[in-house]
């Protein structure tokens, strides 16, 4: 895996924690609203009870693949955090922590494409050897 690809990671995480949590709080309205129109009905509760608990075994599923999720994105920050130049650190937490359009962060940095493009390349140097170190 490439720095480059190992950065990433992110893009896809954020994707799917954007995903899960999406699938959980549907899957909360359907049942809340399964609970609402069964508990009107006489002896229905003992279904919303099923129901109620089918989710909390689902969100709790949702939440553990969500934590996993964020700590690698919490990984992806650390070693950012330590890259010594603080412009090559703003770039490279705009773009993989952010997700951020190229254009975006040479406005913000005040620089042209070009020169966040190569400054891009310097942050790569940077952190190839902090990856490195975290996983052998």
């Amino acid at each position: 895996m490439t720095t480059k690809d190992w950065l990433n990671r992110g893009w896809a995480l954020d994707r799917e924690i954007t995903a899960l949590e999406s699938a959980k709080r549907r899957a909360y309205d359907r049942c809340v609203s399964g609970v609402a129109s069964v508990s009107g009905a006489p002896g229905g509760g003992g279904a919303s009870d099923g129901g109620l608990s089918r989710y909390a075994d689902f969100a709790a599923q949702v939440d553990a693949q969500i934590d996993k999720l964020v700590g690698i994105k919490q990984e992806i920050a650390a070693v950012i955090a330590e890259v010594p130049d603080t412009t090559l650190r703003t770039l490279l937490t705009k773009r993989y922590l952010n997700f951020e359009k190229w254009e975006k962060i040479a406005v913000d940095l005040n620089y042209s494409w070009r020169w966040t493009m190569k400054m891009h390349r310097q942050a790569l140097q940077a952190v190839e050897p902090l990856i490195a170190k975290r996983t052998c």
